[in-house]
């Protein structure tokens, strides 16, 4: 069973699809993959400003098959008390200055990356700085693209 952890880009396709939604839902029926969450993704997709996209968004995170984790590492005003680990996320193969990506959302890419790292087999994201950096990394986690996450779906359901 592939641990797969998304991003938040990647939640917000699959929201736009209920075909995937199904694909997600067949492949963790028959154990070929579980979705690991975490609070960061669920925190931005609650900033979400349009309330009927975040509405969506949040029932569409909610409904996958996952196991929540802590964070690997901690950054202040993004971390949440009892759902990070205390650290830089070093541990996984990547640290949190490793992995932060450039503009507004850096810290919490750098947190999905050390996350993913330690818990996960795959990450899910098109940020390409961001798979850049996991690549790069002694992360022992691959990243996939939404279309290479699409094609297993495919392939497994």
């Amino acid at each position: 069973m592939l641990r797969i952890a998304l991003d938040t880009d990647a939640v917000n396709r699959i929201a736009d699809s209920d075909d995937i939604v199904r694909a997600i839902g067949i492949a963790a029926e028959h154990s070929r993959l579980i979705i690991i969450g975490n609070h960061v993704v669920r925190d931005q997709l609650a900033a979400t400003r349009d309330l009927a996209r975040k509405a969506q968004l949040l029932k569409t995170y909610d409904s996958l098959p996952k196991r929540d984790v802590a964070t690997e590492g901690s950054l202040w005003g993004i971390s949440a008390w009892g759902e990070s680990c205390w650290g830089d996320g070093s541990h996984t193969g990547i640290s949190l200055s490793e992995a932060r990506t450039g503009g507004r959302g850096g810290g919490h890419d750098a947190l999905i990356a050390t996350t993913a790292a330690g818990n996960a087999d795959i990450l899910v994201t098109d940020d390409a700085d961001l798979a850049k950096k996991v690549s790069h990394s002694s992360a022992v986690c691959s990243v996939w693209s939404f279309a290479d996450f699409c094609q297993f779906l495919r392939r497994e359901t």
